[in-house]
This record gives structure tokens, sequence and C-alpha cells, in this order.
């Protein structure tokens, strides 16, 4: 749980669930784009889903809160299919999905142990 300890989100996870105060409140508007990142990473670990879909979840924090986060899902067996522009997020995945303008899609290998590359049009 250092990520709960780190980056003050422990702080923010109590005061978002309201649980040093006696109202209902959302705290949304007070926190940074970083720090919702980090409180919906504390939302995944807690309920640990087989799959997450994380689109653009880690553009607002540094490289390592990134290395963190991902190494935490994997140590948790959570399998994770990012949507993002950071080039750092390939090396957390075996195989990439993209989109072409055409309609058409692709899909590589990441990993250089697992060559080959497959496509398919709509």
């Amino acid at each position: 749980m250092e990520l709960v300890r780190s980056y003050r989100t422990r702080e923010y996870f109590m005061c978002w669930f309201c649980l040093t105060e006696n109202v209902l409140c959302c705290r949304y508007d007070s926190l940074s784009p970083g720090e919702m990142q980090r409180l919906c990473f504390v939302r995944v670990f807690f309920h640990r889903p087989l799959i997450v879909v994380l689109d653009e979840a880690t553009s607002a924090l540094p490289l390592e809160m990134e290395d963190l986060i991902y190494s935490e899902c994997k140590r948790l067996d959570i399998t994770t299919i990012s949507i993002g522009h950071r080039a750092s997020l390939r090396q957390y995945h075996d195989k990439l999905l993209t989109f072409h303008l055409n309609g058409s899609w692709s899909i590589s290998n990441l990993r250089d142990d697992d060559s080959g590359h497959s496509s398919k049009r709509p």
C-alpha cells in the first residue's frame, strides 16, 4: 500500500469519502488531475478487478508513479488495457492495437520474443 501512503493519497482518500467530516460532499473540484488519477488507482487496487481499461489514466503522473502503478497491477494479477499517447505505456503491454484513418485496424506484438504482425479490416 505504498501508493496509498505516497503523494498524500491517503489524506485525499479520507477527504473524498468525507471520513473526516460529518457531511456528504464531492471533492473532485479540489483535486489536481494527478491526484484524481491516483485516487482512481486506489479504487482499482481496493476492488481488484480481473481486467481494467485505463484511458489516459497516468497522463498527469510522473513516470516513476506510472511504473509503481503498473507494477502493482501486475502483482495483483489485474489485466490492464491502456488507451494513451505516452510511449512509456508500451513497456507494460504485450500487444498494440492501432486504429487507422481508413477504418482498418492492426495488432502488433510489442515483445521481441513474440514475433509476427496481424492485421484485419472491418
